[in-house]
This record gives structure tokens, sequence and C-alpha cells, in this order.
């Protein structure tokens, strides 16, 4: 009896040597394939909610009161939130429409023409992109009577204003240890293909180079209040 037992087991483990590589490499494979999955073509999930603060302290500027701006929270591919801010100084005065988005490319242009009334022609013959270490990357253009300075606030890494830059931020920032965890788990996306979108703006009372000085230092100030997304 001892011997049938012994042989019994023996050709269990037997089995399970001959198994066990190929379940090792379907597990594999099956987890791999959920990976690039998720990374090509990453699960709807619901937003978290943003809420704008109605008043924003700006060094150098008083603040006027703010107004919610119109948004579908219906639709993922819009802005879920939004905010229209006022600031004067002195004689001066600054707007800055801010807007919470959620999947999206994170192209600043093709937002600037689907939100705003800033002609195409501006866009294609007078805007200018710069970039400050720190800060990040951000559009500057002007039409008519204002001049403006337009970016994409990150959930992680520095502002961007291209597509490119976007997915290039996404693809650093996000696919990290600690947030792969969280995706194992259920707790997030492999990827947040979040954005604050910044859009300023004074208009154009003082010579084209001094306004976009003041919108840039406007601007440094302005990027660093918003250095936390919700979770």
């Amino acid at each position: 009896m001892k011997q049938l037992g012994l042989k019994a087991t023996q050709s269990k483990v037997t089995l399970w040597q001959q198994v066990r590589i190929p379940f090792l490499i379907v597990a594999f494979s099956s987890l791999m394939l959920a990976l690039g999955k998720s990374i090509v073509n990453p699960p709807a999930s619901a937003p978290p909610a943003f809420t704008f603060p109605s008043v924003i302290p700006l060094p150098g500027w008083q603040p006027l009161p703010s107004s919610p701006l119109p948004t579908n929270p219906q639709s993922q591919q819009q802005p879920v939130e939004g905010r229209h801010y006022r600031y004067i100084q002195n004689s001066s005065s600054l707007e800055i429409e801010m807007r919470y988005l959620v999947n999206t490319d994170g192209d600043v242009k093709t937002l600037i023409q689907n939100y705003t009334s800033i002609p195409l022609t501006s866009l294609n013959l007078s805007s200018e992109l710069r970039q400050q270490q720190g800060v990040g990357s951000y559009l500057l253009l002007t039409d008519q009577q204002r001049a403006y300075l337009s970016a994409c606030i990150n959930p992680h890494g520095e502002s961007t204003v291209t597509r490119e830059q976007f997915v290039q931020n996404r693809n650093t920032n996000d696919l990290q240890p600690t947030r792969l965890l969280s995706w194992l788990l259920g707790r997030a996306d492999l990827r947040d293909w979040r954005c604050l979108w910044a859009h300023l703006s004074i208009p154009l009372s003082k010579a084209l180079p001094e306004s976009y000085r003041a919108l840039e230092a406007a601007w440094v100030s302005w990027d660093q209040k918003w250095t936390r997304f919700p979770n």
C-alpha cells in the first residue's frame, strides 16, 4: 500500500512538472496581453470630480469675481468642469479660462480651435511655442485685440502643448512601478489622460513683447497653483 501511495504521489509530481512550464507560459502571456491592451486602448472609467476654487490669489494681481464656464458633463470628449477667472493690475486686466479635461490627447491648438473664437489664421501664423525650465511648454499667440498664453497642465510632469508632448509625458511619468501596482489592483488607469487646460489672455494695449512677458510672468505663478489632481 505504501508503494502504491508513493507511486501515486510520484505520478502527480511528474504530471505537474509536465504542465508547469506551459501553465506559466499561458499565465505570463495573458498578463502581457492584458497589459498591452490597456496601454493601447485603456478602459474608460468615470473621471474623478474636480472642483475649481472661486478665488485663486495671483501675486501682483487683484482678483475679480469668477464664474463657471459652460461644459457638458455627459461627454468625456469635452471639458468636465471649467471656470473663468478675472484679475486687474492698475489699468491692466488679465483673464484666465481653466478647463478640466478627461480622455484628451492634450493638443492645445485643437482645444483653442474648438472652444475659443480665435481665428485659425492666428493659430497658423502668429503662434509661438516656448518652454521654461521647471514649468514646461506653452503656446503664445495673438489676434487683433488680445495676446494669449495657452498650455495643458499635466497630472504628472511639466506642462505640454502638442499631442506628442502630452503622450511622451504619459509614457515617461505615468508608467511607474507604483502606478502599475494600482492598475493591477483596479485602483487607477495605467496612464492618466487628464489635463487642466489653462488659457490666459490680456488686451493688446502694450507692445507685443511686453504683453508676452506679462503673460509669462503670470503663467509661472499660475502653474504652481495646480500641482495636485484628484485621485
